[in-house]
């Protein structure tokens, strides 16, 4: 790591990026590296929220806090490698008897973790882990870390009190969780962004759409109902069968809400000598786009053998330019989400944050200070894109 750890440690090797935090692996525990500093009263939350934890079952095990020597919190847990989000990428979605494994298992959990007055407040699929036995377990939970580095929420995944008014307690959880389950059934999101769909237009269909259906009848008709049951829109109606009495609430206050820049789908990318054109429209797709015409001067001949490494929360972007010493723009377009630009890069790669589960477009774009060239877009997740 870039700064020297307070105590020592083996060698860490980067493992994500994530939204918030820098995660590597150290030996058999992973260190998750936050922006900045907590405070002494939010230090001491954060502890007695992570003692708490302890007596959860099918929780990844937090061995505690540390900071960086410029003061940046690291929070030390258990390694697992695996995720939830991984096997179904690499395996399709899970078999009905794991459905039914993950489900009891993470339900127990944040059954147990209710009752102490817990709130994992994230449970997501990128937050479910396995253990080298296989194992499911849940991980990153409680409220004290996402306070202190708040993350926009995914609305494909968060409930609709979340998504709208920021709401983080035991209600939402188990709506989490109903999305976890229909993950790992469907291997999408309850509510996946469309195509061209700008960000408010998701989220009023999160807040209005029907409850979708597991389509699996392999799956047991008791955990299809669960699901249905845990993503109701009234949080009142979500229960688990290991709990139907009232599900305590522990509130979160609610987080500031990012301001959505306007989804356009024109791409504006432009250096600070200005030579960088405003990039044409880069589309995600559900079919393939038509053929299209024999690209112009400013096509995609200066850039080419674009290459994208899919990890759990982020990929690697490498590509090919000539003539040799561009300079690079790369832009990311997630589905259902603002488009973004890089900052000027002088080599052929780059690391990109990403959400699981969400398909993404990407253009790299490269002037030599005369002429400028924009490959082909590339697609991860079964995203097709079109210029």
């Amino acid at each position: 790591m870039g700064t020297a750890m307070v105590t020592s440690d083996e060698d860490p090797v980067p493992l994500a990026t994530g939204p918030v935090a820098e995660v590597y692996a150290s030996g058999t525990r992973v260190l998750k590296v936050f922006p900045g500093p907590l405070d002494r009263r939010t230090r001491a939350r954060l502890e007695q929220e992570i003692a708490a934890w302890q007596g959860v079952p099918a929780t990844a095990a937090v061995d505690g806090v540390e900071e960086m020597r410029d003061g940046r919190v690291v929070v030390r847990a258990e390694l697992c490698p695996d995720s939830l989000v991984g096997r179904v990428r690499r395996e399709g979605v899970l078999e009905a008897d794991d459905v039914v494994d993950v489900a009891g298992r993470l339900g127990r959990a944040l059954a147990a973790a209710h009752a102490a007055g817990l709130v994992h407040g994230g449970v997501t699929p990128g937050n479910v882990l396995f253990r080298a036995s296989g194992e499911p377990v849940l991980a990153d939970g409680g409220l004290v870390l996402r306070g202190a580095f708040p993350a926009e929420p995914s609305a494909g995944f968060a409930a609709p009190e979340t998504v709208g008014d920021a709401v983080r307690d035991a209600r939402t959880d188990l709506y989490g969780l109903g999305a976890v389950l229909f993950f790992a059934c469907t291997g999408r999101a309850p509510y996946p962004a469309r195509l061209g769909e700008r960000p408010d237009e998701h989220v009023l269909r999160v807040l209005a759409e029907p409850v979708p259906e597991v389509d699996r009848p392999d799956v047991p008709a008791s955990v299809r109902e669960m699901v249905r049951t845990l993503l109701a829109k009234d949080p009142g109606d979500r229960v688990l069968a290991d709990h139907r009495a009232r599900v305590p609430v522990a509130e979160a206050k609610p987080e500031p809400k990012a301001e959505h820049g306007r989804l356009g789908l024109v791409v504006g990318i432009a250096t600070a000598l200005g030579l960088f054109a405003a990039a044409p429209f880069l589309l995600l797709r559900d079919t393939p786009p038509p053929p299209s015409p024999a690209a112009p001067t400013m096509g995609a001949a200066g850039i080419d053998r674009v290459e994208v490494s899919d990890g759990t929360d982020h990929v690697r972007l490498t590509w090919r330019g000539t003539p040799a010493g561009l300079v690079y723009l790369v832009v990311t377009a997630p589905e259902g989400r603002p488009l973004t630009k890089s900052a000027e890069l002088s080599e052929p790669a780059l690391d990109i944050p990403v959400e699981p589960g969400l398909r993404y477009c990407f253009e790299v774009q490269g002037t030599d200070g005369k002429q400028v060239y924009v490959s082909a877009p590339t697609g991860i997740r079964g995203a097709t894109c079109a210029r």
